[in-house]
């Protein structure tokens, strides 16, 4: 299979795929949802050789844990603030990718370790709506790259944000110097929010 993905990743590592990707909660914890358009069935069965949809398990990030988790609290807090979708998206093929091998959990309104708010509430969904609002997009999904051991979450990586009319899912990378990112970046403490509503 890592044969296949690398293969397709090659040949379309300009094309665009049309696929949504939506949060849920599953027995064993998380899960992303991909779902294909049927003219870019290759793009799920380059992620897990399904043609339609793909549904991946996040690990479990104990860490990530209890109301006392300050750290997850405050990234919350900092959504749709310093934690806001820029500029341009990664490809397509990079973003596969990086769903495919990479080490992550999401953070979203319907998120395991949404602490701060009501599950899945009005205000945390406004908050992760206008964290893609600048490039346009809704329906925000936050990536935590974790330790691919351990699990402990390392480093914000990036937003997903959904095209509001077509849904398509684009991801938009943090470099570490951008906005007070890097603040947050290794777990360090992070600073009073200056443009807080």
């Amino acid at each position: 299979m890592r044969t296949l993905f690398v293969a397709l990743l090659a040949c379309a590592s300009s094309q665009v795929f049309a696929f949504d990707v939506n949060p849920f909660l599953s027995a064993l914890g998380q899960e992303l949802r991909i779902t294909c358009k049927a003219t870019d069935s290759e793009a799920c069965l380059a992620l897990c050789g399904e043609s339609s949809e793909c549904r991946i398990e996040e690990p479990s990030c104990r860490s990530c844990a209890g109301t006392q988790n300050l750290w997850m609290k405050r990234v919350l807090d900092q959504v749709g603030l310093s934690l806001r979708a820029r500029g341009a998206p990664i490809s397509d093929a990079q973003f596969l990718e990086l769903l495919k091998v990479g080490s992550w959990i999401s953070l979203h309104e319907k998120s395991l370790y949404n602490y701060s708010s009501v599950f899945n509430g009005a205000l945390i969904k406004e908050q992760f709506d206008r964290a893609c609002a600048e490039v346009g997009g809704v329906d925000g999904i936050l990536l935590i790259k974790t330790h691919p051991v351990t699990h402990v979450p390392e480093e914000i990586m990036g937003m997903i944000c959904s095209e509001a009319l077509t849904h398509d899912a684009h991801l938009y990378l943090f470099p570490e110097s951008e906005n007070r990112l890097s603040a947050i970046y290794k777990r360090r403490p992070l600073p009073a929010s200056s443009d807080r509503r």
